[in-house]
């Protein structure tokens, strides 16, 4: 697998056009589509996940809080910190969200780190 050098701020900004296409096809601007981002992990996920915020905030899709998350996840007797496929799958439909973005921060070389979104 091929490695990035880029920035995450340049990386989440490829992400947007992509969840354009998934999350909105065919949408009346009234039925926007419903997204959250989960805090990012790793040494640097404050920052990535506010680079996330910002990408996707402002936009065609109605940002769903963490604290609305947070108490969905609490309805399910879930932890709201889980990354479990299952657990997030769960938590989602409860929201009726149609993206949930995570991610992770990762070092690849001594100097050079990942954003896996």
């Amino acid at each position: 697998m091929e490695r990035s050098n880029r920035s995450p701020r340049v990386r989440l900004s490829l992400l947007v056009p992509l969840l354009a296409v998934v999350a909105a096809p065919g949408r009346a601007a009234a039925d926007e589509a419903r997204i959250t981002v989960r805090p990012i992990e790793g040494p640097t996920g404050d920052r990535a996940t506010g680079v996330a915020l910002h990408a996707v905030g402002g936009m065609f899709f109605t940002l769903v809080p963490a604290s609305d998350w947070d108490t969905a996840a609490a309805h399910q007797s879930l932890s709201s910190s889980s990354t479990s496929p299952d657990d997030l799958a769960a938590v989602a439909r409860e929201l009726r969200l149609q993206v949930v973005v995570t991610g992770a921060v990762r070092r690849v070389r001594k100097r050079a780190w990942e954003l896996v979104v």
